[in-house]
């Protein structure tokens, strides 16, 4: 009788994958699971966001059907009228990437403000303010000497790759960049 490898899809969801971003550089990451989004804080506020993306920021396009089998696009003349979810995109991309990426080390470029008592100062829209660390603050190395990168000396695209791909997208690097062309 042949051996069965039992719970092996449960192991294969734990693996670290070499992902290729659209610069050419290469890190190892792990595609978190939505509980460990909802652990982290981000799984509401991804849902919020893909909210927003799907009501302000898509455009139907007649007799253009996409790779899904639908005829939508990103409109990114749309995004650049509203700086304020491009701004929300990315904070959510360097939150994720911070969780995801195993190699080299990621941290997230802006940390909270903090009042007097050590909590979080907060907008009028209930999100945690933010301030870029100076560079003068920025650790370069961690306890062993490894490399420490900032989210922020990340290529935008490769911010944006590697979130996609953390939350459920593919890995098809053709692909991103056909999406980008035709959303431009």
């Amino acid at each position: 009788m042949p051996s069965t490898q039992y719970g092996s899809s449960w192991l294969k969801q734990s693996e670290h994958v070499e992902l290729t971003v659209p610069s050419g550089e290469k890190c190892l990451v792990r595609r978190p699971n939505p509980m460990q989004l909802v652990e982290i804080g981000l799984l509401n506020e991804t849902d919020t966001l893909s909210s927003l993306v799907d009501k302000k920021h898509i455009k139907r396009v007649k007799g253009h059907p996409s790779a899904q089998g639908n005829n939508t696009e990103l409109n990114m003349e749309s995004f650049r009228k509203d700086p304020d979810a491009i701004l929300r995109i990315l904070d959510l991309a360097d939150q994720v990437i911070a969780h995801v990426v195993v190699e080299p080390r990621v941290v997230e470029a802006r940390r909270p403000i903090l009042d007097g008592n050590g909590k979080p100062l907060k907008d009028s829209k209930g999100r945690v303010k933010k301030e870029v660390i100076p560079s003068a603050e920025r650790v370069r190395e961690d306890e062993q000497g490894n490399p420490i990168v900032y989210t922020d000396q990340i290529d935008m695209m490769d911010r944006l790759y590697i979130f996609q791909y953390s939350v459920g997208g593919s890995d098809d690097l053709d692909s991103f960049r056909q999406q980008l062309e035709e959303s431009d």
